[in-house]
């Protein structure tokens, strides 16, 4: 019994980590954007950044205004996103769902977004953020 109190005891501060509330500030650089089809913009587009490479980043998402003008921003609310390089992936917020069988409610609704643009495979859309360069994604839908 005492080996296994002596041994939770050693092992308490890396069960219990280094402290902190685990909220550290990333180093982040604005970035801004907007997405528009056929020269209209698109409302409730979630925009979204895939760190590629050694990049290292934490979620980094936007959402589209009614003027389809978006801001990127990380998971813990901090405007901006890490130097490096990301993948741009698109996802239509507009879509409505049947939750009860997860099946759109209307099937024979065409989402507004090509599939090109809606996962990291398929994009060709990328960006490199830079801290003392302009970062700004203008994607322009056929």
């Amino acid at each position: 019994m005492k080996n296994f109190i002596f041994t939770a005891f050693l092992l308490c501060p890396f069960l219990l980590g280094c402290g902190g509330d685990g909220a550290e500030e990333l180093t982040v650089f604005p970035v801004t954007g907007k997405v528009t089809k056929g020269g209209a913009a698109m409302a409730e587009v979630t925009v979204s950044l895939a760190a590629q490479g050694a990049t290292q980043a934490p979620m980094l998402v936007g959402v589209t205004a009614a003027d389809g003008t978006f801001e990127i921003a990380t998971n813990a609310g901090q405007k901006g996103a890490p130097a490096g390089e990301y993948k741009v992936i698109l996802r239509s917020n507009t879509a409505e769902m049947d939750y009860s069988t997860g099946k759109p409610k209307n099937p024979d609704a065409k989402d507004a977004i090509p599939a090109k643009y809606t996962s990291v495979e398929k994009t060709d859309v990328s960006i490199t953020v830079t801290a003392d360069g302009e970062n700004v994604i203008n994607i322009e839908i056929p």
